[in-house]
């Protein structure tokens, strides 16, 4: 169950938190080490460039499979306009297969077997959008596809973490908002669909069970507000996961808060134990101290809406408090501190 505020069904302006809520954390999910904690972060969160007239080879193996991108050519049947040819090897047998990829990818960035029967490939139709797309192994055949914004594989394989989809030009009185959601690789297309979704044939855009915001079921349309200056979810950190894998953080600000989100899959992806941890802005940020060293115009804006100035660049397990997590800050003039420690309440 999700403890945070209220959503009215219009989706207009949001109710304000009201209480700090109790984490819901295994004890066993803190501290890690740093070396641990690196271990822990997936290959879909490097970044590379966009660029399909550089296409890489790209490999994954497991005990069972060693699957590779062999070629990828221009064909019409694609809507990127281009296909991606896969070489599948038996690795107990030594029998190979290959199969064909042919929708949305434009790019291929990265190949994870996700279980004996599945895998999982991680690709971009456009710049600042994802795709992934679910096979079966050995065959090839297409069980699923997500569009998505900025996924994050967890440790185990089983869930990744993502951005719901926006339109590229929403238009200047639509605004996007955030809306964090959750994949299990290992259920069926079905199972990812929210109850309002699951009747309409299986399309790649409203998939998966919400995390973040309370409230939202994820049907079309949910993540978009009339008007080019309402109030919206902004992503302003990386996923990570920590603990036996289904464990995941991030950083959401919306309207004046910046709050820490720490989400259990423990139970899955339909009951997710979500805690929000709403950040002391005027501990971080000094705005008078900053105010001779940056633009009048610059200060102005930035006194509007002082929480546009925090970006969290990474979030850590705390070596020295292991019930809390340190969040490092990105530089700017106008920050107090660089880091801040959140307690997470047991």
């Amino acid at each position: 169950m999700i403890k945070t505020f209220s959503r009215d069904k219009r989706r207009l302006p949001l109710l304000l938190l009201t209480a700090v809520l109790g984490a819901i954390v295994p004890d066993n999910a803190f501290p890690q080490t740093r070396r641990e904690q690196e271990a822990l972060q997936d290959t879909w969160q490097v970044a590379r460039p966009f660029r399909p007239d550089l296409q890489r080879k790209v490999c994954a193996q497991s005990d069972d499979w060693e699957v590779s991108l062999t070629d990828w050519k221009e064909c019409p049947e694609a809507l990127s306009d281009e296909c991606y040819f896969f070489r599948v090897q038996d690795r107990v047998t030594h029998r190979i297969m290959t199969f064909r990829l042919a929708n949305q990818t434009a790019q291929v960035d990265a190949l994870s077997i996700v279980s004996h029967t599945r895998l999982a490939i991680l690709g971009r139709p456009l710049p600042n959008m994802a795709i992934v797309t679910l096979v079966d192994l050995p065959s090839g055949k297409e069980i699923d596809r997500i569009v998505c914004g900025g996924p994050s594989l967890s440790p185990d394989r089983r869930f990744f973490v993502y951005v719901k989809f926006v339109p590229a030009h929403a238009g200047y009185e639509w605004s996007p908002s955030a809306e964090y959601l959750v994949y299990d690789l290992t259920a069926s297309p079905e199972d990812n669909r929210t109850p309002p979704n699951r009747a309409r044939q299986l399309q790649p855009y409203d998939v998966g069970w919400p995390i973040y915001p309370e409230g939202v079921e994820n049907i079309p349309g949910d993540n978009m507000f009339e008007g080019h200056d309402v109030p919206v979810h902004w992503m302003v950190s990386p996923f990570v996961w920590f603990g036996r894998s289904h464990t995941v953080a991030f950083v959401d600000r919306w309207q004046g808060f910046i709050r820490l989100v720490v989400a259990d899959l423990g139970a899955g992806i339909q009951q997710p134990r979500v805690s929000v941890y709403p950040i002391d802005i005027a501990k971080v940020l000094n705005l008078p101290g900053c105010q001779s060293k940056v633009a009048p115009s610059d200060f102005e804006a930035w006194s509007k809406d002082p929480t546009s100035l925090i970006t969290v660049a990474s979030i850590q397990a705390s070596s020295e408090k292991p019930d809390s997590l340190r969040l490092s800050l990105s530089p700017h003039p106008c920050l107090a501190m660089t880091t801040v420690e959140v307690r997470l309440s047991r």
